[in-house]
């Protein structure tokens, strides 16, 4: 508790607090523990029972844009949250984003939707981890250099997408256990920019996870594997269906890729032949649910022996090309 009985003031916030019922009021509704809104503004201690709460909160006391917030034209934020484990909210990594929101919280939450592309969806997708997004903060911002002589429209789109993702993957590149991303850019960072990205992380809340030294990104289907990722499906398969793939899947590497098998059919099956029996496999797959659908096509598409004598009398028809490729 934090209420000072002489100046009758709470010592978080300076509120006055007249009596100690009052402050233990105030205290519950703007500084527990256990209200999830945390202010992200640096020092200011409060935290809030509802994100509305939270935004009145910043908008009022710190006069700050709304929750809803857009960079002006020109401007992007590189932002980061920890990643944490579902079961135990241990952290293992550090995901680092780009928006064009003001907030960060607002860009954490923003990119939860279903058709979001990011690459920490593989790692919610089984429902081991999660972005913490109460620890999600700005870093800093990336802004449009001026237009090049004879620079068209989409060259100086193009120039300033390739800044940004440079920012990025720099900023990544210096946290310990960064989450895997697939951006990737030919812009070259200043040592000025460099010393910047530096700076900012250093002086973020998550300085603690700064690394001066670029480090190896954390990708989920090696993660997975670890000692704490099977320990995190062991814990975490019980309420929580898999929703990508089966653990059979990874665990097993004899098993043959079925972009590999489809090619190798290719050289010796026609492109139509092949794709009525995978669909039928598939129907089966839906029914059945428990062999892998590139071993049973292995199984019954690839054998010469020519036990399936529908397949055999459909590849007849359409002409046996056996210049197909699957691409």
């Amino acid at each position: 508790m934090a209420w000072d009985r002489v100046l009758k003031i709470c010592t978080l916030c300076r509120i006055p607090c007249s009596k100690k019922g009052n402050f233990d009021r105030h205290f519950t509704k703007y500084h527990h523990p256990s209200n999830p809104a945390e202010c992200v503004v640096s020092g200011c201690g409060c935290r809030f029972k509802s994100t509305q709460a939270l935004n009145l909160h910043m908008t009022k006391d710190h006069q700050l844009p709304d929750a809803h917030a857009i960079l002006e034209d020109g401007q992007v934020q590189i932002w980061a949250e920890r990643v944490k484990l579902q079961h135990n909210n241990d952290q293992i990594g550090m995901y680092v984003g780009k928006s064009k929101s003001y907030h960060a919280f607002r860009a954490a939450n923003s990119r939860d939707n279903e058709d979001s592309q990011c690459v920490i969806v593989d790692f919610e997708s089984e429902g081991l981890c999660q972005g913490d997004h109460r620890s999600a903060r700005k870093l800093f911002l990336v802004e449009r250099d001026g237009r090049e002589e004879g620079e068209t429209d989409e060259q100086h789109k193009m120039r300033f997408k390739l800044k940004v993702w440079a920012h990025k993957v720099y900023a990544r590149q210096h946290f310990l256990n960064p989450v895997y991303s697939n951006y990737r850019s030919q812009y070259k960072l200043s040592t000025e920019q460099k010393e910047m990205i530096h700076d900012a992380i250093q002086k973020s809340d998550l300085k603690d996870q700064y690394s001066k030294m670029p480090q190896r990104s954390l990708i989920y289907r090696e993660w997975r594997k670890s000692a704490v990722g099977r320990i995190a499906r062991e814990k975490t398969a019980g309420f929580k269906p898999l929703a990508k793939w089966e653990d059979d899947d990874d665990d097993n590497d004899d098993k043959q890729p079925l972009r590999a098998i489809l090619v190798e059919l290719g050289k010796t099956h026609s492109r139509l032949a092949i794709r009525e029996q995978l669909d039928k496999l598939s129907q089966e797959e839906k029914n059945r649910g428990a062999v892998g659908l590139g071993e049973v096509a292995l199984k019954r598409v690839g054998n010469n022996s020519c036990e399936d004598d529908n397949f055999m009398h459909t590849k007849r028809k359409s002409g046996g090309d056996s210049s197909a490729s699957f691409n």
